[in-house]
């Protein structure tokens, strides 16, 4: 650890994409050894620190290793842990679990391998899953009942081809299941998330029968049987990396486009929650574009990053776009010197800007780095102070409207990153649906309730986290 490599990223460059209250860089903070890291996903912790998984080569027991590193509000090392053996481990998901803790996934070898730590970053246990031909995972979720969700690509299945691959464990990392979803052609999944009935949405892309790419959506039942599977196509070359639900119950898809005789381009798709478009848009210059992430934020626009060929200060820059609840773009950004940056994850922080973490070359001999910017507080997210603020307790603002014909908007407030839930109930006391279930960050939330194949009467929301609940009444009109 005494080679580590960090410092202040001095030559941090800014090119603007579109100009409407596009944030400025606050700092930025590049982390790495003689080797070469990657970072594979960002989070911010309770204390407005932040948390980045990845690999290093630098650091560890063998040739690559997990890697997570802690720093505090400023991007300040507090600690670095590793996490592997002579093998070869490449991380590329990471979540914080409910008990404060966290775990990692990725690939082990030719299997996938799972990492659980306490909130120190100690190890609590480790699991592999696979069979005898290559698995990795991708993407990691926390469930509802305290286990975990783990999707990727395997090919230890009937036809012997990378197919989508599901496994469900429980809270010790114990699988309870696991499902392949595919065809004989090719199928990689790289985004997960569970939606709010309970099942599992998975998005990456397939190789269809004229060996182009198309983003692929499956949905699937809480038992991880298949309900539906979408398919988007507007080139040659489509990859979907990155997932969320949004607020409205739909799904929003990003990756990126290529068409074989022009550049890539930022692709964003919008669906209902039956997975049928409603919309799609490109983002993008002249020389090429690629998305690896998305996330709704609290004005219910989208943000989108990854890198830049077209714009910024070299041939590959981080690029942020943000865009509103229709995916027109309202601004964009480049972070970046002149060797290349890549930018892998990016999460909406709380004062209201953005932290973005990827790699860069530009620094020392030129080996990747992890690079992480942060850039400054949202005017529209914050008070007018410069204050940050952050809810003081949980509370339950209530539905507006009440009553409600059809959706309602309920609004809460957590104060710290956990797990919550948000349930609906009728007066008898019977679960109608679960609204919200995850990991939440710290912060205001809205989301919408759908009552449309609900009876009229009289509902409770009860919304619970850290130990304590609170509810409010609804009335449904038709």
């Amino acid at each position: 650890m005494q080679n580590l490599a960090l410092q202040i990223a001095s030559c941090l460059l800014i090119a603007v994409g579109s100009i409407n209250a596009q944030p400025d860089s606050l700092w930025s903070h590049v982390y790495g050894g003689e080797g070469g890291e990657r970072c594979g996903e960002i989070i911010q912790t309770a204390d407005c620190g932040y948390v980045m998984a990845g690999t290093t080569s630098s650091f560890g027991a063998g040739s690559e290793d997990f890697m997570l590193i802690k720093t505090n509000a400023e991007g300040e090392l507090l600690w670095l842990r590793t996490y592997g053996s002579e093998l070869s481990e490449w991380c590329f998901s990471l979540i914080q679990t409910s008990d404060g803790g966290f775990a990692m996934t990725g690939r082990r070898a030719g299997n996938c391998w799972l990492v659980r730590t306490d909130e120190e970053g100690d190890t609590l246990w480790t699991k592999t899953y696979g069979g005898l031909r290559q698995d990795a995972c991708n993407s990691i979720i926390e469930t509802a009942d305290g286990g975990f969700a783990l999707a990727g690509s395997s090919t230890s299945n009937q036809n012997a081809n990378f197919n989508f691959w599901l496994i469900v464990t429980d809270e010790e990392g114990d699988s309870l299941w696991s499902r392949h979803y595919g065809s004989y052609l090719r199928e990689h999944c790289n985004s997960l998330v569970q939606t709010d009935d309970g099942g599992f949405a998975l998005a990456g892309f397939c190789i269809n029968d004229d060996s182009n790419h198309d983003f692929l959506l499956i949905k699937t039942d809480i038992e991880g049987d298949s309900l539906w599977s979408r398919t988007f196509d507007r080139v040659q070359m489509d990859e979907c990396n990155s997932l969320v639900q949004t607020y409205d119950g739909g799904l929003a898809l990003a990756g990126w486009s290529w068409p074989v005789d022009a550049d890539d381009d930022f692709w964003l798709v919008k669906t209902d929650n039956e997975g049928d478009l409603l919309w799609s848009r490109t983002y993008g210059g002249d020389s090429g574009e690629f998305c690896r992430s998305i996330i709704q934020v609290q004005d219910g626009g989208l943000v989108l990053a990854g890198s830049t060929n077209s714009f910024g200060a070299g041939s590959n820059n981080f690029w942020i776009v943000k865009t509103d609840e229709g995916g027109d773009s309202l601004w964009s950004q480049t972070f970046g010197c002149e060797r290349g940056e890549s930018c892998n994850s990016v999460i909406q922080t709380s004062d209201g800007g953005f932290a973005l973490a990827g790699e860069t070359r530009s620094f020392d001999d030129g080996a990747e780095d992890i690079w992480l910017v942060k850039t400054a507080p949202n005017p529209d997210f914050i008070p007018e102070t410069g204050i940050v603020l952050l809810p003081s307790s949980l509370t339950l603002s209530g539905a507006y409207p009440n009553p409600f014909n059809s959706t309602t908007t309920v609004k809460y407030n957590i104060p710290y990153a956990s797990y919550a839930s948000l349930n609906l109930y009728n007066l008898s006391g019977q679960l109608v649906r679960t609204i919200v279930s995850d990991r939440i960050t710290a912060g205001v939330h809205r989301t919408i309730l759908n009552g449309s194949d609900m009876a009229s009467g009289l509902y409770v929301i009860q919304l619970q986290s850290t130990g304590r609940s609170i509810s409010r009444k609804v009335l449904l009109i038709k």
